[in-house]
């Protein structure tokens, strides 16, 4: 597999596909489209009856971390927003859902995971927790089950915490662990830029959610509803 991450053809890479595929669209290239939607599909073939991506290590010796793991769903469910396809989002739906039940009954997702979604480490992975936080906030955008957003909610007012804006060190300020603890197997003793990126985009999400929430309430109590 060539021009790829050690040489594997991963799942995660969908995320790639999405931005070809908005890249496609904008340039109405039938070929960057058609190259997209067939990686989407490539993925969708990886896809377990439990939801499980098979093929979504960055390394043949281990395991999938949950930042993999939201890689592939924010390609997936990005792609379905550009061209809507319900066996896309029921995939989303799969896999992020039995995320969610295991993170009800338990209030943590652990950084790493069995192709039964068993727990493997004691350490969880804020980056792709709040990843997951994110395409929680797109389902509950578009089905509007409220499990999603009180789940997402909870998990990135928990992170806030750890979030350190304060110090006067400008080498940590703004950061965010990768994981937690902070030597936990995911960017041990590291603060990625990307996990802080993460974050913005996350909040950025929640803020636009919670604004048009209370518009609606807004309107609702002064008139028809605009929906």
């Amino acid at each position: 597999m060539r021009h790829t991450y050690n040489d594997i053809a991963a799942c995660y890479n969908v995320r790639t596909a999405w931005a070809t595929l908005k890249l496609g669209l904008e340039l109405k290239n039938e070929k960057y489209i058609e190259g997209a939607l067939r990686n989407v599909r490539w993925t969708l073939g990886k896809q377990q009856p439990n939801g499980w991506f098979s093929s979504n290590s960055f390394s043949v010796k281990k395991n999938p971390n949950t930042h993999s793991i939201a890689y592939v769903l924010e390609g997936l469910i990005e792609s379905y927003a550009l061209v809507p396809d319900e066996q896309v989002l029921s995939a989303v739906v799969k896999t992020a859902g039995g995320i969610l039940s295991r993170y009800e009954s338990r209030g943590w997702i652990s950084g790493e995971h069995d192709g039964n979604f068993d727990y493997l480490g004691s350490y969880t992975c804020i980056t792709g927790n709040i990843q997951m936080a994110g395409v929680w906030l797109k389902l509950y955008s578009i089905l509007n089950d409220p499990r999603y957003l009180e789940a997402a909610t909870g998990m990135i007012s928990g992170y806030l915490h750890y979030h350190d804006i304060t110090t006067k060190n400008p080498g940590l300020r703004g950061g965010v662990h990768g994981s937690l603890p902070h030597w936990g197997r995911y960017a041990p003793l590291k603060y990625p830029n990307w996990a802080a990126k993460f974050l913005c985009d996350t909040l950025m999400q929640l803020i636009v959610l919670l604004k048009a929430s209370t518009f609606r309430q807004k309107d609702s109590s002064t008139g028809p509803s605009v929906e």
